[in-house]
């Protein structure tokens, strides 16, 4: 997937010292904003399952990550309209 799709970076950073001023630390692109929403929806998904019960295995642990990743697509595409 082109970084276009990915919506660019979350968490661009751009490099500095440390709060010492001893070592540099080195720039990050940080995480894509796809990546950074389908975080915030499987943390909601997975928050909704646990309160009301409903048991985790690793089917629907795959399961609410693609959930997870198809609403991230949802959100950028929205985003660009």
């Amino acid at each position: 997937m082109e970084a276009k799709q990915k919506g660019g970076a979350a968490f661009p950073f751009q490099g500095r010292e440390d709060r010492l001023g001893m070592r540099p630390l080195p720039p990050s692109a940080g995480m894509s904003l796809r990546d950074y929403f389908a975080a915030k929806a499987l943390q909601g998904a997975i928050a909704g399952a646990l309160a009301d019960g409903s048991a985790m295995d690793q089917d629907s642990g795959e399961l609410l990550a693609a959930v997870a990743y198809k609403l991230a697509d949802a959100m950028l595409a929205e985003r660009i309209k």
